[in-house]
């Protein structure tokens, strides 16, 4: 545990603390007791839902259940109206901060944040009802030393009516510290939907919610239909819900968890395995939507077995406690719905990890992507010649056509690449050049005419385009030939 003080002239102004994951228990760490979370005598729990988390066993031994995407049973946000658009995007985070107010800590670090698109939806007979409402505030009055109040403002409803109004968490329990409301509510049509119809400043933001009743209730508890359809698995297997940092790798060895992910499989449903696997029981799915499936294993792109040579080798890694082979190379295939995957083998090594992810049309973050800038190139033709542009080497066209520059690229994963051609141009028209990306045995994968605009004396532009369509790892080269290039300097490419 790290902890850091905060002084003006010698008095402290400000305090914060980091517990370390995935290390031992630190042996003065502390953690609360509290009773925030003991059920309620005489009430019957019909749900328990852990807001923007996966399945949760409390300290009493209650399953809080994952939050899960569905406008009957589950939960809904603004991305509902954007189709491809990954169901909790935008509207979803974890923390790893000590949580104040409990021992249950895991619980409150995962939340849902948003606005009145924001909703929790569970079918109930109708009738009345009690619903436990779990916040934190986990940003606001980091550190102490700030009054937050009025920071996050809004209002809970039950069916459209609000039952809390302008609830300010930071006012009522400080940073990072646990805050349960407890509402009442008629059902008459069957659904009791929780919203936050109105935000006066910053996003409503909740933690776990659960809904009780004096009476023995049977509700039909199906969840929505999950990516995983039809899997057919052995005794030592188990399909999960939502994976996250922290959570058991395999099934019946709790000492090692994953350390580390790559965003886009967090919160993906996935199969916890047997630290083994021999290949004599079958172990497959079908996915029910298209889906990515992601495979994490110990072995190289050169050592992976037969069955996943078709797979996209991502450059990803996933990383666990394991004393050994804790780096999982990641790789990726997509499948169409109805699809049925059989796996195979991983060569008497550790077991691998499998998890799956619907489809998205949502484009990846760019500044997430790693930036290769190429300048070394080659140059053919007499209208071309090498050359210095504020302090920089450039490769200069002295003619409108008849020369071009060549650099040789190196892709390391199979993925669509942003191309992004530095130069110099100080004439007063735009100049244009042919360019073309070639795969190592010469053919073309894309061909294209650029236009390079004028820039300012001293000062470089760019122009922007991309490989076109997903290319696989390996050489290729970018050939920019002149068109009408006199007086035009190219300076390098980044690839992205």
């Amino acid at each position: 545990m790290l902890y850091a003080v905060g002084y003006v002239n010698g008095k402290v102004v400000a305090t914060d603390e980091i517990v370390l994951n995935h290390l031992p228990a630190a042996p003065h760490l502390k953690m609360e007791t509290s009773t925030i979370l003991q059920p309620q005598q005489g009430y019957k729990y019909i749900y328990r839902v852990n807001c923007g988390g996966p399945d949760y066993k409390d300290s009493y031994g209650n399953i809080w259940a994952a939050d899960k995407h569905g406008d009957k049973l589950g939960s809904t946000s603004w991305t509902d109206e954007y189709p491809g658009t990954p169901a909790f995007f935008a509207s979803q985070q974890r923390t790893f901060d000590k949580v104040g107010g409990t021992g249950d800590n895991e619980l409150f670090q995962t939340f849902r944040y948003g606005m009145d698109k924001l909703k929790f939806n569970f079918p109930v007979p109708d009738g009345d009802y009690q619903i436990e409402l779990y916040f934190t505030e986990p940003w606001y009055g980091t550190g102490g030393g700030l009054d937050c109040t009025g920071w996050r403002v809004f209002d809970v409803a039950v069916n459209g009516q609000t039952k809390i109004k302008n609830l300010d968490i930071w006012k009522e329990a400080g940073y990072n510290h646990t805050l349960k409301k407890t509402i009442a509510a008629h059902v008459a049509n069957g659904q009791l939907n929780i919203s936050f119809p109105n935000v006066a400043s910053g996003e409503a933001i909740i933690s776990a919610i659960a809904v009780k009743s004096l009476k023995n209730v049977t509700v039909l508890k199906t969840a929505p239909a999950g990516v995983i359809g039809n899997a057919f698995i052995g005794t030592n297997w188990s399909v999960q819900t939502w994976l996250d940092i922290g959570q058991k790798v395999h099934t019946k060895n709790a000492d090692i968890t994953f350390s580390n992910l790559p965003p886009v499989l967090y919160g993906a449903e996935w199969f916890q395995t047997p630290v083994a696997y021999s290949g004599h029981e079958p172990f497959g799915f079908k996915v029910n939507q298209q889906a990515d499936v992601y495979v994490g294993m110990d072995a190289s792109p050169a050592e992976r077995p037969q069955w996943l040579k078709d797979y996209e080798v991502t450059g990803l890694i996933a990383e666990t406690d394991a004393a050994e082979g804790n780096k999982l190379q990641v790789y990726r295939r997509r499948y169409n719905p109805g699809e049925t995957i059989v796996f195979g083998t991983n060569k008497g090594k550790q077991m691998y990890t499998v998890a799956v992810v619907p489809v998205s049309t949502l484009e990846p973050a760019s500044d997430l992507r790693k930036t290769q800038t190429y300048n070394i190139a080659e140059i053919q033709g007499d209208g071309i010649a090498r050359d210095t542009v504020s302090g920089k080497k450039v490769v200069h066209f002295n003619k409108n056509s008849g020369g071009s520059v060549s650099y040789a690229i190196a892709p390391g994963v199979a993925d669509k690449y942003a191309l992004r051609i530095k130069y110099y141009n100080f004439t007063d028209k735009t100049l244009s050049a042919k360019m073309q990306l070639l795969a190592a045995d010469g053919t073309v994968m894309k061909e294209e005419r650029l236009q390079f605009k004028p820039v300012a004396k001293g000062k470089s532009g760019t122009v922007a385009t991309d490989s076109g369509t997903s290319i696989n790892a390996g050489n290729y080269r970018v050939i920019i030939t002149g068109l009408d290039a006199e007086g035009l300097s190219i300076s390098g490419i980044e690839v992205q």
